[in-house]
């Protein structure tokens, strides 16, 4: 403004900053024309647009193998057909101190995006999203508003294409049972009241074989490493409510190390209990006590 002396109070400075506008916005439309006209030729020669993938660089616009990389990549899709899910292979690779290709600690979207890449098979499926204009800049997902590239053989393949064909299925499979064995979500007593004293995240209820608990959502996701809180029996819980039900509505539960539970009541009093652990023992239903014994008797059988 300063440089061209525009006064915005003025009509000769509105029209001056109207007309700049005009030629800024022409020469961003301009560039935005040239970049995907240069990513379409790209795209036409087979080549990549993102070289950013666990297990390749891409070198004059091919990706080449990193070894170290690929070799987590096929461990991910080994663990996943020998039958463990994406938390678990997360935890698996975080526990054994491997990293992401950014250093930081896997997570489970990252083991679901590896396990979907079709990239791994050497083929490239090019064109995927696009950016909406010039303007808003938004990536949105091409449903056939662009043209897609379909790219046979464009580099060596880290998984071969019926492992990664057999991991969709999988995938699907599993999402499948789930979908249909997964109860609708309810809303119980202590949803959202009760939060971890150790990381600040909330508990969630979970339906265990000893019977149902709450239990942080740290510890539940990424275990004991990176919360050493402690998952309690529903029924604690519950006989400890009702015991300070007379004191008013409870708004919070804060749970704190040696099995401290900190009730929070609507006028702002506070309460302190302190809960015992069950035994080994009460830990057991029948179903699980008829396992062990069945166990127990075929074991003997056979030394006999």
């Amino acid at each position: 403004f300063e440089e061209q002396n525009i006064h915005t109070a003025s009509a000769d400075g509105e029209l001056m900053l109207t007309i700049l506008a005009s030629y800024a916005q022409e020469e961003s439309l301009s560039v935005s024309e040239n970049m995907k006209w240069r990513i379409k030729k790209n795209f036409e020669d087979g080549k990549p647009w993102s070289g950013f993938v666990l297990g390749y660089r891409c070198e004059n616009g091919q990706y080449v193998i990193v070894p170290e990389e690929a070799e987590v990549v096929r461990r991910i899709y080994r663990e996943y057909l020998d039958g463990l899910g994406a938390t678990a292979i997360m935890k698996g690779l975080n526990d054994d101190g491997i990293r992401t290709r950014t250093g930081k600690p896997w997570r489970i979207g990252g083991i679901l995006k590896v396990l979907k890449n079709y990239n791994y098979t050497g083929n490239l499926i090019l064109q995927k999203t696009y950016s909406e204009n010039h303007l808003t800049k938004r990536k949105m997902i091409n449903c056939g508003e662009q043209p897609q590239y379909h790219v046979e053989g464009a580099h060596e393949a880290i998984i071969d294409l019926a492992t990664w064909e057999a991991v969709q299925e999988e995938i699907h499979r599993r999402a499948e049972y789930y979908t249909a064995k997964k109860p609708s979500a309810g809303t119980y007593t202590f949803t959202g009241l009760i939060r971890c004293s150790v990381c600040g995240k909330k508990y969630r209820r979970k339906t265990t074989a000893s019977g149902i608990i709450w239990v942080c959502t740290t510890y539940n996701t990424h275990g004991k490493k990176a919360c050493a809180s402690k998952a309690i029996p529903e029924p604690i819980l519950t006989v400890l409510a009702e015991k300070n039900a007379r004191r008013g509505q409870i708004t919070a539960v804060t749970v704190e190390q040696n099995n401290r539970l900190i009730f929070t009541f609507a006028d702002g009093s506070e309460c302190c209990e302190v809960w015992q652990d069950r035994s080994r023992s009460e830990s057991w239903t029948e179903e699980m006590r008829a396992e062990v014994g069945k166990k127990t008797r075929e074991r003997m059988k056979k030394d006999a």
